[in-house]
Formats: structure tokens, sequence, C-alpha cells
């Protein structure tokens, strides 16, 4: 995250690290509701970009979805 302009980094963190909706964070910000989930998209298209290929970090597949076998 380091290597995000400081704008990205701190609309992520308000808005995933400290878990404030998109309003909490425009207002502390001084932006328009737009602005931020705009910021906070692009934010995460490039941390997904540095990241690279997110396979490299998982050791195994997880299927997480609800086991529809036990009706």
């Amino acid at each position: 995250m380091e290597q995000l302009e400081a704008d990205y980094r701190e609309a992520l963190r308000l808005r995933h690290v400290k878990g404030l909706s998109v309003g909490e964070v425009a207002r502390q910000m001084g932006r328009s509701d737009g602005a931020v989930k705009m910021l906070c998209n692009r934010a995460l298209k490039q941390l997904c970009e540095q990241m690279g290929d997110l396979s490299r970090f998982l050791t195994q597949t997880l299927d997480l979805r609800p086991d529809s076998s036990k009706g």
C-alpha cells in the first residue's frame, strides 16, 4: 500500500480498515461520495496490479459456498 498515492491510501484506510461508510469517508476527506468511490476503485485496481497473480499467495483453493448436501 505504501506505493499508492496518498489519497488512495487514505480512502482505503478509512473505508476498509476503519470500516467507515462512503459518506463518512467523503466528509473526512472533504470529497463527494462519488469521488470516494472512484478513489477506492482506482486504489484497489492499482493494488491488484501491484500484487499480480494472487494464486502465489494461496496454498490451496477453498470452496466457501454453503454445502447444499446438508439439506
